[in-house]
C-alpha cells in the first residue's frame, strides 16, 4: 500500500504529545522549584478532575485515531485489491467479446480483415 495512515507523522505527534503530557514540570529544583511545586499543588488539587477528565479525553481521542487509521489503511487495501480484480475482470469481459465478435464474424462469412470469404 502506498501511504499508510497508521505509521504517519501526525499519529506519532498524538502519541508523543499524550504521552509528555503527564510528565510536565516534574523536573524543577531550587527554591524556585520547590515555590513552583506547592503552587502546582494547590491547582492541581483545585482542577484535578477537571485535568483527570481532560487526559482521559485525550487518550480517547488518540486511541480513536488509532481506530480510524487502522481502518483506512483497510478500507485503502481492499479498494486497491479491487481495483486489481476489476481490471483483470474487464480484461476478460474484452477477451471474450472479442473472440465472440471474431466467431460470429467466421459465421456469418466475413473475415476479421476486411475481406469477405
Amino acid at each position: 500500500m502506498s501511504g499508510e495512515l497508521g505509521s504517519s507523522s501526525d499519529l506519532a505527534y498524538l502519541h508523543e504529545r499524550w504521552a509528555a503530557s503527564a510528565s510536565v514540570g516534574r523536573s524543577a529544583k531550587g527554591l524556585r522549584g520547590r515555590l513552583r511545586r506547592i503552587v502546582a499543588r494547590v491547582v492541581f488539587s483545585v482542577l484535578r478532575q477537571q485535568l483527570d477528565e481532560e487526559r482521559e479525553l485525550r487518550a480517547h481521542l488518540v486511541r480513536l485515531s488509532d481506530a480510524l487509521a487502522t481502518r483506512c489503511d483497510e478500507l485503502t487495501d481492499a479498494y486497491e485489491h479491487l481495483l486489481v480484480e476489476t481490471d483483470e475482470r474487464y480484461r476478460q469481459v474484452a477477451s471474450g467479446l472479442v473472440e465472440t465478435a471474431t466467431t460470429l464474424d467466421h459465421h456469418l462469412g466475413r473475415s476479421t480483415d476486411g475481406v469477405d470469404v
